[in-house]
Order: structure tokens, then sequence, then C-alpha cells
């Protein structure tokens, strides 16, 4: 019996969602670019594995993936200039 009226457990949750709303509330996870096989350009500036900055490679870890998805963009654009 609960003694606050804030109070619920996840019984109460699972049954007032279904599994199309639980999957719309997990957000996919965005893969790293990293190879491992980090070299860096004769700038020491950004990877010629993954095509990242150093400021990329840094903020990866702790960045949002609304970041993530941008940083994957430049690497595209990257890509496309070198080849």
């Amino acid at each position: 019996m609960r003694n606050e009226p804030w109070c619920v457990t996840v019984c109460d949750i699972s049954m007032s969602i279904n599994k199309r709303d639980v999957n719309n509330m997990i957000e996919e996870v965005v893969a790293s670019p990293c190879i491992k096989q980090c070299q860096l350009d004769e700038t020491r500036q950004t990877c010629i594995a993954c095509l990242r900055s150093l400021d990329e490679i840094m903020a990866w870890s702790s960045a949002s993936n609304e970041t993530k998805r941008a940083i994957w963009q430049a690497i595209k654009l990257r890509r496309a200039s070198v080849s």
C-alpha cells in the first residue's frame, strides 16, 4: 500500500503504457565512428582513420545523440571531399 499519492510502482507504469510507447521513449544509440586505427594527420588536428577532429573525438563520450549525428554528417562531408 502506498503512503504517498505520487508514488508509482513498475506495475502501474507497465499497465499504463504499451510496447510502442516504450520503444519511442528509448533513444537510439549512435555508434562511434572510431575504427580503432587512430592516426592524426600532419596538422595533428584530424584522425585520418575516422575523419573526426580532435575536438569531436574528445567530445564524443559526453555528446548528445543530436551532436553525434551532426559529427557523422561532418565526417560524410569530409569523406566526400577526400574522394
